[in-house]
């Protein structure tokens, strides 16, 4: 009898190893991606199946996600998860890589994600007030 170890141990394992971000921070990560790849098969960018992402469009899916989900909170949500720059969403995507629950080509490094994006000036820019 095989026993593998589940993606919810394995995340479990991670982050007792890696206290930088919680267990939501990946789950966060994880439906970033589905939200992207939902995305990319209704804009027909994909036929079927999951297929490869860049950095710079996670980053971009997480930004995104984020304001959809979270709305005027989403700065202060990623941040109590400690994403606070789009470097963080590379680490969290390259911490799940070596436990096998993402992967990577040849050509994607962690770099693809640095400084996509201001992570606070993303979050609050479209959220304006006016008085009348």
């Amino acid at each position: 009898m095989t026993s593998e170890t589940s993606p919810q141990q394995l995340l479990q394992d991670l982050c007792k190893r890696d206290q930088r971000y919680p267990f939501e921070a990946y789950e966060f990560v994880y439906a970033a991606l589905g939200y992207l790849q939902d995305l990319m098969k209704k804009q027909e960018v994909v036929k079927e199946g999951p297929k490869h992402v860049t950095g710079q469009q996670l980053s971009e899916a997480c930004r995104d996600f984020a304001l959809q989900e979270f709305g005027l909170m989403a700065g202060t949500v990623l941040g109590t998860w400690n994403i606070k720059q789009t470097d963080d969403i590379g680490e969290l995507v390259y911490n799940l890589i070596g436990i096998n629950l993402m992967t990577k080509t040849d050509t994607d490094s962690k770099e693809d994600f640095h400084n996509v994006y201001d992570m606070k000036q993303a979050l609050n820019q479209r959220f304006t007030f006016t008085l009348e």
